[in-house]
């Protein structure tokens, strides 16, 4: 199962995204289908515990591995380690080739706007791993 160390070191290797624009969106998680950051710039990455959180524009996208879930990083066109049936994002970015970010059998996939971030994640108590934690 997944730590919040994992999901730190994960956010970590993902800041490469960050300034790159989003090609194509498919969220292939029925509750969130809809959204599309197609058009927009990846402003942030980061984990909050054992969250992932993105942010496109005024919209972020927060993601949970539970005890499964894993992303990978493929140029487009590339074969994917993982079945396509457990992907649950799947991002084209910008770049010399076209990157692909693909979220696998993610435990939740959820859209919401910035503006609620703090409402959004006041229940999940102190980040441990964040700077600003005072034990």
């Amino acid at each position: 199962m997944p730590e919040g160390d994992s999901v730190f070191q994960l956010s970590r290797r993902l800041q490469f995204m960050r300034g790159r624009e989003v090609l194509a969106t498919s969220l292939r998680v029925p509750s969130v289908a809809l959204h599309d950051f197609t058009g927009h710039t990846v402003h942030r990455v980061w984990p909050y515990g054992k969250h992932l959180f993105m942010q496109f524009g005024e919209q972020i996208l927060h993601t949970h591995l539970k005890m499964e879930g894993t992303w990978a990083v493929h140029r487009k066109g590339d074969r994917w380690r993982k079945p396509g049936h457990t992907a649950r994002v799947v991002l084209d970015l910008s770049g010399e080739q076209t990157i692909e970010v693909v979220g696998h059998s993610l435990g939740f996939v959820r859209v919401f706007p910035a503006s609620e971030y703090s409402k959004q994640i006041s229940h999940l108590g102190p980040d441990v791993l964040a700077p600003e934690f005072d034990v």
